[in-house]
């Protein structure tokens, strides 16, 4: 269409300009036989006037029809892209899809920690490893009793709203952890803080570890740190699994006082800079029916946790069923509840709608946060995992 429009133009400029009266005049010398200008100019009025018909003709052609049938199609870099269509185009013949979003989709992939002790990306349809961001030591590799690799080994991992960057932690040494980011591209992985159990604020400002029997919270712009321990480092055995409220108020954690086995979740709200987390209310405590975990918050700001029964041997390995639980803030029932597989890991993405699980064999199972979602369930048999995040 824009090669016909330069056509219309460039034969229109080469006519001479003519105006109405002149073509009455061309008329009148044509009528008494008179060669010459005339007869030029009124051809030239007369073509002038069929290449616009055309172009209108041309034009009705190709965008005919109603609103409902129109697609413009662009050719950029040798590619063709619709107005209707997602792609868009960077550089000369490549083309990518944004990702999708909104009720009918879940994010389109993850990261995880491998049972090869390898963070990667995978997709979230075909659970194909899509990229390995880094490697580390088997902590169950008692051969020489140190690291033999890296020196350290991989524990949780968080995902930043944005997408763009991956937060990890890593043993032993120190004791309580190193905390490093790495771009989701892949890259070289830097050191932001000591601790354990990474969790990205909303924001993406924040970033909350654990470390020790304190909640660390670091500026991510400033690098700012603020604790907040427990009053007198007793009686708590740990503390685990941190998550951002959706307007980054508060943190939900898991919090152990006598044993690994009885555990409780509790909301940390941040009323003063020199708050504790003995302040902390509690949302769910172990019961005959198991121990809360894996805290994190819906669109609606709810509280999900996965109830379950761990192993009599001291261990955190779930065992039998488990029951999903999800709860108001400062309420002590819960609002819905339903059974579901035992658990080693559940988080929820950044919009709140879409969970993910890390099954106890290490399946990963992605589900909508809201009952009744027009999302389905769907389960990625062939992973064995041991933490994700979205």
């Amino acid at each position: 269409m824009a090669d016909l429009d330069d056509q219309i133009r460039a034969w229109a400029d080469a006519a001479p300009p003519i105006s109405a009266d002149e073509v009455r005049r061309a008329a009148g010398d044509d009528a008494r036989g008179a060669p010459g200008l005339g007869r030029r100019r009124s051809l030239l009025a007369a073509a002038a006037v069929v290449l616009v018909v055309a172009a209108v003709a041309a034009l009705v052609a190709v965008r005919g029809g109603d609103g409902s049938d129109r697609v413009r199609t662009d050719r950029i870099d040798g590619v063709n892209t619709s107005s209707t269509s997602p792609s868009t185009t960077e550089g000369t013949g490549r083309t990518t899809v944004p990702e999708r979003v909104g009720d009918d989709a879940f994010p389109p992939w993850f990261v995880a920690h491998l049972p090869s002790h390898q963070l990667a990306v995978v997709d979230s349809v075909s659970g194909r490893r899509i990229r390995t961001l880094a490697s580390f030591d088997d902590p169950n590799d008692g051969t020489t009793g140190q690291p033999t690799a890296s020196g350290s080994y991989l524990g949780h991992l968080a995902l930043s709203p944005d997408r763009k960057t991956v937060f990890f932690d890593t043993c032993c040494e120190p004791a309580v952890g190193e905390v490093f980011r790495v771009a989701v591209t892949g890259g070289k992985p830097h050191l932001v803080t000591t601790g354990s159990d990474p969790a990205v604020s909303p924001d993406g400002s924040k970033l909350a570890v654990l470390e020790g029997q304190a909640l660390k919270v670091i500026d991510l712009a400033t690098g700012k740190e603020t604790r907040y321990p427990l009053a007198d480092n007793a009686p708590a055995v740990a503390l685990a699994n941190p998550a951002w409220s959706p307007d980054g108020s508060m943190l939900a954690l898991e919090r152990y006082d006598d044993s690994l086995q009885d555990g409780r979740v509790v909301l940390v709200t941040f009323d003063g800079a020199e708050d504790d987390l003995n302040a902390a209310s509690t949302v769910a405590s172990t019961d005959t029916d198991g121990t809360p975990r894996f805290p994190a918050f819906d669109a609606d700001g709810r509280i999900q946790l996965i109830r379950e029964h761990l192993g009599a041997d001291g261990g955190t390995q779930p065992v039998g069923s488990a029951r999903l639980e999800v709860y108001d803030p400062y309420q002590d029932a819960p609002v819905r509840t339903e059974v579901v597989p035992a658990a080693l890991a559940q988080r929820i993405d950044a919009t709140g709608r879409a969970r993910l699980v890390v099954r106890a064999d290490g399946t990963v199972e992605l589900s909508p946060t809201t009952a009744g979602s027009p999302m389905s369930s769907q389960v990625l048999p062939a992973l064995r995992l041991v933490d994700a995040a979205w």
